[in-house]
């Protein structure tokens, strides 16, 4: 069991990393007048106020963003209404970042640089960073593997993105999987179902964490599109065997089309269907919050943020990861 001192040194190490490449720690409040929008992620709301706790510091980080073009981070505790189980609690510390003039590729980059030097620091340094996890043999040694969405689904799943978008297609999927979605749900939940049972279990099985990138629109709220497909965004996350840390993506600057997804995704309404055959994606319970407001200031400062490629990473499964520890009730750093 680490202490407080192994954290607090953790920490330091965090932020040397990125003072080292010239970024700024910034600190902005944990209250704001509107919540995320993610439908996925629940909030929570401050009694008897039309105030908010942060879910991530995205929105504010954003705002100075606009007003200032420069490399900013955050260490910021963060509040979430989920299940609690060995990987997820209601608070922990996320680290957020943002690099102007630049993609989500660049994230892939840094946030690789970032876990193997600490990871050299914890294991000791040499030719290869190779060890074991929770009884299996993990190596953060550079490069990763970078597997587009498409690509993951093709290899093992059976099914590109482009032909999930044809019901009936993926319908035989799922019968030959076993799988049972239920009749009328949108087809985020299909898509997530197939991830959860064919993609996921095979990426725990590899080697090195593994990037996976090149997310359907459906699952990126808030990312740039692709320049090559529409129906794509530029979003990547980061996997090391049953550990999901990062969310990454080329920020979408665009306040009309953040506008159009918000609606879509949190009042169940696509302005243009998937495909024929597949229902309106139902409202989501977000607990006991109001239908929420268009945050106007954050929408306004979309367009001046220019080509900007922003990250959240979760500290402690990071340090779940580099400590060997299974379960993030041992490290929480926000408690």
């Amino acid at each position: 069991m680490k202490g407080n001192r192994e954290k607090a040194k953790a920490l330091a190490a965090i932020r040397g990393f990125f003072d080292s490449k010239g970024y700024t720690e910034v600190f902005t409040s944990p209250l704001l007048r509107h919540p995320n929008l993610d439908p996925n992620i629940g909030v929570f709301r401050v009694e008897g106020k039309r105030l908010y706790l942060h879910t991530s510091p995205e929105y504010p980080m954003k705002k100075l963003l606009a007003r200032q073009r420069h490399s900013i981070y955050q260490l910021a505790p963060v509040f979430r209404r989920e299940v609690q189980d060995s990987h997820h609690l209601n608070t922990f510390l996320m680290l957020e970042w943002y690099r102007p003039n630049a993609s989500y590729m660049h994230l892939m980059d840094e946030v690789e640089e970032l876990i193997t030097s600490m990871a050299a620091e914890e294991w000791g340094g040499g030719p290869s960073l190779l060890r074991h996890r929770l009884g299996q043999e993990i190596d953060l040694t550079p490069p990763w593997p970078r597997i587009t969405v498409s690509q993951a689904f093709q290899r093992w799943a059976g099914v590109s993105i482009g032909e999930m978008r044809d019901r009936k297609l993926l319908q035989e999927v799922f019968n030959q999987k076993g799988l049972n979605p239920p009749l009328g749900d949108s087809w985020e939940t299909w898509f997530n179902m197939l991830f959860v049972h064919c993609v996921e279990p095979r990426l725990r099985e590899m080697k090195k964490p593994v990037f996976l990138y090149d997310y359907p629109v459906e699952a990126g709220l808030m990312a740039a599109p692709h320049p090559h497909d529409p129906t794509l965004v530029q979003r990547v996350e980061l996997f090391a065997k049953e550990l999901e840390l990062l969310n990454g993506y080329t920020e979408l600057t665009d306040p009309k089309e953040q506008v159009r997804r918000w609606r879509e995704y949190t009042a169940g309404e696509r302005t243009e269907p998937v495909s024929e055959g597949w229902e309106k994606t139902e409202s989501r319970n977000r607990g006991e919050v109001p239908e929420p407001e268009l945050d106007g200031e954050l929408l306004n400062s979309l367009p001046r943020l220019g080509l900007m490629a922003g990250a959240a990473l979760g500290v402690e499964r990071m340090l779940m990861l580099l400590w060997n520890l299974e379960d993030i009730a041992q490290l929480s750093l926000s408690s």
